[in-house]
C-alpha cells in the first residue's frame, strides 16, 4: 500500500502524482515542497480505494485497519521522544475537485482516556468542542446515525444557557454534550462509540472509500463524465484548531476574486470555528478584507494583525508557482498561519476570461495557454443574460453574489421538487448540502438563507455555472398547511410571502432578487471582446476554444455536437444551444460521430445502425428545442440526412406530428426539413478529406 508523507520538512510526493494522490494530497506534498507552512501528514493512495471497490466489506475493514497501522507509524517517526501524537483529520482527495461530494472527519484520536491532556493543551472548550465535533461527524459519517439527532441535543443546549451560536455554549455545556453525544450513539448504532486513535482512524478509512461509491459522490460524477475507476486517495493531516480562542480562525481564500477575476485576495473567515463551519455555509462568514482592519490593541481579535498581510503573501506565491488562480483553506491557531489545501480554483465564465487574460499579459502562460484555458461552456456563460440596463426597479431581497448569470424561474423549496419539475425552477434552501447535487443539476439557478462566497451552494453552483445568490438574510422559511414558504419584511413593515410555483429572478452577479420575471439583454463582457481579439478571432477568423478544432467555428458561425454530451446530459446541450442562439451566434448542431473530439467517453453515434438505435432520443432533442423557441432558429448538419428524415415517418409519434402540422413546421423545399430547422445536405463522406472539412466547406459556403 502506496503511503507518502509531507509536512513542514517537504515531501516525497508532489503535484505530479495527482492521480494516485489526489488533487488534495498532491496539493498539500507541493506545498511541502516550495516551504509552505503546511500540517503534517500522510496520503494514502488511490490504490487503495481502488482495491477494495469489489471486495466484500470485512475485506475493505481489514485493508483499513492495516492502512490504519501504516499511517501512525508513519506519523509517529516524525514525533519527538514523549510527544502525543497530534489530533488528525482524514479526508478524501479525488484527481479532481469534487466539492462537497466526499466526507471529511475531523479530530480523530481524542478519547475519554486523553481527554485531560487536550483539556490542558487547547483549554477545556476547545478540547470538549474537538470532541463533540468528532463524535458527531463521526456517527453520521461512519454509522450513519442521523445527524439532526445531534443539532437537536445542541440546540436545546444553547436555549439552557440562552445562547446563540455554538461556540457561545460553556465549558461545562460542551462536555454535557458530549455525554449526550455519547448516549445517542450507542443508542442509535448499537455499540460504544470506538475508543482508540486506531479504531477512530480505521473506521474514518473505511468511510471515506465508502463515500467514492455513495449516492452523491455517483451523482456528481455522471454530471461530470468522470469514471468510477479513479479512485480516491485518503488524506491523514495533524489537526491545527480555529476553534479554541479569539487569536484562532478559520476561512477560505481566493487569489482572485472568483467572480470577476479582479486581483487581491477574496475570501470568508469565522473566529472560533473550524473549516467544516466555512464551507457548510451554516454560519455566514466574515469578508477576509476584516482581518486587513486588525490592530494589536484590538479587544477581540488583537493577536490576529499580521493575518492578512501573511495570507497576501501566501496567494502570491501560490499563483506564481501554479500559474493560475487559487482557492486555499487556512486555519490560524493562536495568530500561527497554516495552509491546509490549495487547488485551482472554480470561477465565473468572465472570470475565466479576466484571469487567463492577465495572466498572459503578465507573462505567466502563453498566448497558447491560454487558449487552452477557455471552454466553449465559458464562452456560453460569458454571453449569457443579464439584466436590462433600463431596469430600474430595486431588488426585493440582496444577499451575497455567489455564482453570475441572472436567470427567473418557478420557485422550489426542495431538491425532490426541483426533479420533478416540468419547467424551469429556482431552488430556495437555508443552505445547501451534498445531498441537494442533483436539485442544483436540474435547477437554473439557487438561492440560500445562510452561507457566503464559500459555501457549499456558491462553490458547486460556480463548477455548474449556474446563477447562484447566497446569504439572503433577510428571507425566513416557514412550513404551513399549504407546504413550505418563504417571507420578507419590507422596510414599511409589510410582510410579502413566496409561495412553491411563483416566478423570481436572481442575478448571481449582483446578488439581487426580484419577486418576479424581469427583463434580460444578451451582452458580451469587455474582457471576452478582448480575449478574442488576443486570439486573433475577427471576421476572417474562428472562434476556438478547448477541445474544439479550428474548423468547428467560422465567421461568427458555431457547432455544437450533441454527442459531446452524451444521453445523459441532454439538458446542458439544451441550455448551451439556447444561449448561444441568445448571444446572436448563427447556430449549427449535428448528432453526427465524426464530429466528436478523440477522447470523449460519451456514447457516441457511429454508424446508421447506431443512429436508429439512437432515433428516439434525437427526437426528444428536437422536441425540447421546439418547446424553447428555438428550433427554428438553428441549422442541423449532417451526414446522414436520410436517417434524420425517417425520424419523421418511424419514430415521430402521431401527436408530435399534428402538433408540427398546426405550427406549418413539417415538411418544406426538400426531405431533410425538419420541424423549420435547414437540415444543411453536406459532400459524400468519400469526398471529406478530414473529418471537419465538410463542416468548414459548409460555413464557409454560407458565409461568402
Amino acid at each position: 500500500m502506496d503511503l507518502v508523507a509531507f509536512g513542514p520538512g517537504g515531501s516525497e510526493g508532489s503535484a505530479a502524482q495527482a492521480n494516485s494522490l489526489g488533487g488534495k494530497g498532491a496539493g498539500l506534498c507541493e506545498m511541502s515542497n516550495i516551504g509552505v507552512n503546511v500540517p503534517a501528514g500522510v496520503v494514502i493512495s488511490t490504490s487503495a480505494c481502488i482495491s477494495v471497490m469489489d471486495r466484500p466489506k470485512m475485506e475493505a475493514i481489514t485493508l483499513s485497519r492495516e492502512a490504519s497501522k501504516g499511517a501512525l507509524e508513519r506519523l509517529n517517526d516524525g514525533l519527538a521522544p514523549g510527544e502525543m501524537l497530534p489530533l488528525l483529520s482524514v479526508r478524501s482527495g479525488a484527481r479532481v475537485s469534487m466539492p462537497g461530494m466526499m466526507d471529511t472527519i475531523l479530530n480523530v484520536g481524542i478519547t475519554e482516556e486523553n481527554i485531560d491532556y487536550w483539556c490542558a493543551k487547547l483549554g477545556p472548550h476547545g478540547a470538549y468542542d474537538s470532541w463533540r465535533r468528532l463524535i458527531q461527524m463521526y456517527a453520521t459519517v461512519v454509522d450513519g446515525v442521523p445527524a439532526s439527532i445531534f443539532e437537536g441535543i445542541l440546540k436545546a443546549r444553547r436555549e439552557d444557557e440562552a445562547v446563540e451560536f455554538d461556540r457561545d455554549i460553556s465549558s461545562y455545556g460542551l462536555k454535557v454534550v458530549v455525554g449526550l453525544f455519547l448516549g445517542a450513539y450507542e443508542d442509535k448504532a448499537k455499540k460504544m462509540f470506538p475508543d482508540t486513535v486506531d479504531r477512530q482512524l480505521s473506521g474514518a478509512i473505511t468511510a471515506v472509500w465508502a463515500s467514492w461509491m455513495g449516492t452523491r459522490a455517483v451523482q456528481y460524477r455522471a454530471l461530470n463524465g468522470y469514471p468510477d475507476d479513479w479512485g480516491t486517495a485518503v488524506t491523514i493531516q495533524s489537526m491545527v484548531f480555529g476553534n479554541i480562542n479569539d487569536i484562532s480562525c478559520s476561512g477560505v481564500m481566493f487569489t482572485r476574486n472568483p467572480e470577476t477575476g479582479e486581483p487581491g485576495i477574496f475570501g470568508e473567515f469565522l473566529p472560533k470555528a473550524q473549516g467544516e463551519d466555512v464551507v457548510a455555509g451554516i454560519r455566514t462568514p466574515f469578508d477576509i478584507k476584516v482581518l486587513a482592519k486588525i490592530t494589536p490593541d484590538d479587544p477581540v481579535m488583537g493577536g490576529l494583525e499580521n493575518v492578512y498581510n501573511n495570507l497576501c503573501s501566501v496567494a502570491q506565491i501560490l499563483e506564481g508557482h501554479y500559474r493560475d488562480m487559487q482557492d486555499v483553506e487556512f486555519t490560524v491557531q493562536n495568530g500561527e498561519l497554516f495552509i491546509l489545501q490549495t487547488r485551482a480554483a472554480k470561477r465565473s465564465a468572465e472570470a475565466v476570461f479576466k484571469v487567463a487574460l492577465e495572466l498572459c499579459n503578465s507573462g505567466a502562460i502563453t498566448s497558447s495557454e491560454l487558449q487552452d484555458r477557455i471552454g466553449l461552456r465559458d464562452y456560453i456563460s460569458a454571453v449569457s443574460v443579464r439584466v436590462a440596463p433600463g431596469f430600474n426597479e430595486p431588488p426585493d431581497i440582496v444577499g451575497i453574489p455567489a455564482s453570475g448569470g441572472v436567470v427567473s424561474g418557478m420557485v422550489v423549496f426542495s431538491s425532490d421538487e426541483v426533479m420533478f419539475a416540468t419547467s424551469e425552477c429556482i431552488l430556495i434552501r437555508p443552505e445547501t448540502v451534498p445531498e441537494d447535487i442533483a436539485g442544483i443539476a436540474k435547477s437554473v439557478g439557487c438561492l440560500t438563507i445562510t452561507g457566503g462566497m464559500t459555501s457549499h451552494a456558491a462553490v458547486v453552483a460556480r463548477g455548474m455555472n449556474k446563477a447562484c445568490v447566497v446569504g439572503a438574510i433577510n428571507l425566513l422559511l416557514g412550513e404551513d398547511e399549504l407546504g413550505f414558504f418563504g417571507a420578507i419584511k419590507r422596510e414599511d413593515g409589510s410582510v410579502r410571502s413566496i409561495r412553491c410555483g411563483d416566478q423570481i429572478t436572481i442575478d448571481g452577479s449582483t446578488g439581487k432578487v426580484w419577486l418576479k420575471k424581469v427583463p434580460i439583454v444578451s451582452k458580451s463582457p469587455q474582457v471576452v471582446v478582448d480575449v478574442l481579439r488576443m486570439l486573433g478571432v475577427g471576421k476572417d477568423t474562428s472562434i476556438i476554444f478547448k477541445g474544439m478544432s479550428e474548423e468547428d467555428t467560422f465567421n461568427n458561425r458555431i457547432l455544437v455536437p450533441y454527442s459531446w454530451y452524451g444521453v445523459s446530459k441532454q439538458s446542458g446541450f439544451i441550455s448551451d444551444v439556447k444561449s448561444l442562439v441568445m448571444s446572436g451566434l448563427e447556430v449549427f448542431v449535428t448528432f453526427d460521430e465524426s464530429l466528436t473530439p478523440a477522447d470523449t467517453t460519451v456514447t457516441r453515434l457511429v454508424d446508421q445502425a447506431s443512429w436508429v438505435t439512437k432515433s428516439r432520443e434525437v427526437v426528444s432533442v428536437f422536441m425540447r428545442l421546439q418547446r424553447e423557441n428555438i428550433l427554428s432558429r438553428i441549422s442541423v448538419i449532417s451526414q446522414k440526412e436520410t436517417v434524420i428524415a425517417s425520424i419523421l415517418t418511424e419514430f415521430c409519434p402521431d401527436a408530435v406530428l399534428q402538433e408540427a402540422d398546426k405550427v406549418g413546421a413539417c415538411g418544406g423545399e426538400t426531405e431533410y426539413t425538419f420541424i423549420n430547422t435547414a437540415l444543411v445536405p453536406l459532400a459524400q463522406e468519400d469526398k471529406v478529406k478530414t473529418k471537419y472539412e465538410f463542416l468548414s466547406t459548409i460555413l464557409r459556403g454560407a458565409a461568402t
